[in-house]
């Protein structure tokens, strides 16, 4: 009994970071092509391609998103997959925003704390 309930943790905490962000998602078998064993650098290059070619929103839209939400200029901007989500990690001079690549929803914007 003990090790099905330590066993089924990791399947709970799975299902529950899943929910964490909205808007359109990877199908999986998107998903799953970029996740390989082989580490290569070239292999690595071709992930990362593979990547931008899945985003439908590129940079560009995804700053202005950013800059509509916060009206500062943004200062680094990565495009990023978690779990089922194609995401940009972007932050501004006092803000941190996560947007949705697959359809450009603003999933959490945090504002910095200044001292």
């Amino acid at each position: 009994m003990k090790l099905a309930m330590l066993l089924s943790i990791p399947f709970i905490i799975f299902a529950s970071s899943e929910t964490l962000f909205t808007g359109e998602s990877l199908s999986n078998r998107e998903h799953m092509s970029l996740h390989t064993y082989n580490h290569r650098p070239s292999v690595k290059l071709k992930n990362k391609r593979k990547i931008y070619r899945l985003a439908k929103v590129d940079k560009a839209q995804a700053a202005t998103v950013a800059k509509k939400e916060t009206s500062e200029d943004v200062t680094s901007l990565r495009l990023r997959h978690q779990g089922k989500y194609l995401i940009y990690k972007i932050t501004t001079e006092g803000h941190s925003l996560i947007i949705n690549a697959l359809d450009g929803t603003v999933i959490k914007k945090q504002k910095h704390l200044s001292l």
